[in-house]
């Protein structure tokens, strides 16, 4: 299975921030043996996070996003995912829930921060305890939130999804268990995730 690394931000580029996500990353797909065929910086611009995708999305298996999942108006990993793949942008009412509670402890939520529970139709969350947005999954791209700690979260590296075949996300990236089909959603990215795994009963 070949990876791809896409970091999301302008403020990488600019030398405004250092990148260390990738470094992690990379080690922890480097214990499952998957190739990392690349590794791309991008600016929080639609058009170029698209063009990466696209890039991506015909040379790897997964393409692992981090950064851009935020409220402000340049955070677009998840709403260009969602142009990529030609897919609207929804939010889960369990998953606003979950944030309304989060912010309640501020008392400084507005309308912008909806957008830290958006997600392309048909992805799968992972909870984050750490910070607010949680890390998506679809299609053989998945996007984590770009603060170094956020990433590292224990609850989005090994979160348990409760999907068809019991999906259980090893360090955040690979699935590397399957249990009975429960017909509850959809299984599109099962194709993607056979490569990665030896399947076995449970």
């Amino acid at each position: 299975m070949k990876a791809g690394i896409f970091l999301v931000g302008t403020e990488l580029l600019n030398g405004a921030t250092i990148d260390t996500n990738s470094i992690y990353i990379a080690e922890e797909l480097n214990k499952y043996g998957i190739e990392i065929e690349f590794k791309m910086t991008v600016r929080d611009v639609m058009d170029e996070i698209v063009k990466a995708l696209k890039y991506a999305k015909k040379n790897v298996d997964l393409v692992i996003l981090t950064g851009g999942l935020g409220p402000t108006d340049d955070d677009i990993t998840k709403e260009a995912m969602a142009k990529f793949l030609k897919k609207k942008l929804i939010i889960d009412e369990k998953e606003k829930a979950e944030l309304l509670k989060k912010y309640k402890s501020y008392g400084n939520l507005n309308k912008t921060n909806f957008k830290e529970v958006e997600k392309p139709e048909g992805a799968i969350s992972f909870k984050n305890d750490v910070g607010m947005a949680p890390a998506v999954y679809i299609d053989g791209l998945v996007a984590f939130p770009g603060f170094p700690n956020e990433l590292k979260n224990k609850n989005i590296i090994g979160f348990r999804v409760e999907v068809p075949f019991g999906m259980r996300i090893v360090q955040g990236y690979v699935i590397d268990t399957f249990e009975k089909y429960e017909g509850k959603t959809d299984i599109s990215n099962f194709k993607y995730i056979k490569k990665a795994i030896q399947i076995k009963e449970m």
